[in-house]
């Protein structure tokens, strides 16, 4: 006897922002401030990076945020020590975090030209639909 076809689920709704990317080299993995990090510590740098690009923090880590991404302030120190965080006002930043990562005032720039690029080809074809539910 067949099985019945799987339910289709409809898509969940994402979220209606451009999506932010945190970018690690591949060289990363052994370079020297890494290559001896406990498996903790490059966990919440990850995690950190990838949280803080999504919120544009500009590579500020609160110190409030610290266990919720996972970490606790030994990691946090050991990444100070490694040279990858810096002490800051209520918590830690990431190094040099403009000269990898896009900064807040560049993800919005980038996000309010994409937003008018739609809005002239909308204009152009004569559609006021908001498309894709994305823009």
């Amino acid at each position: 006897r067949a099985l019945p076809a799987p339910a289709r689920r409809r898509p969940r709704a994402r979220r209606r922002c451009a999506v932010t990317w945190f970018q690690v080299d591949d060289g990363f993995w052994c370079h020297p401030k890494v290559i001896a990090l406990p498996a903790p510590e490059l966990a919440l740098w990850v995690r950190a990076g990838s949280w803080c690009s999504q919120q544009l923090t500009d590579g500020r880590v609160p110190a409030g945020t610290l266990r919720m991404l996972g970490g606790r302030t030994r990691d946090a120190d050991g990444l100070v020590k490694a040279g990858l965080w810096v002490v800051d006002v209520d918590g830690w930043r990431f190094h040099d975090w403009a000269r990898y990562q896009l900064t807040r005032e560049q993800v919005e720039q980038r996000r309010a030209a994409a937003a008018e690029r739609v809005r002239k080809w909308r204009d152009k074809r004569g559609d006021d639909t908001a498309g894709n539910g994305r823009t």
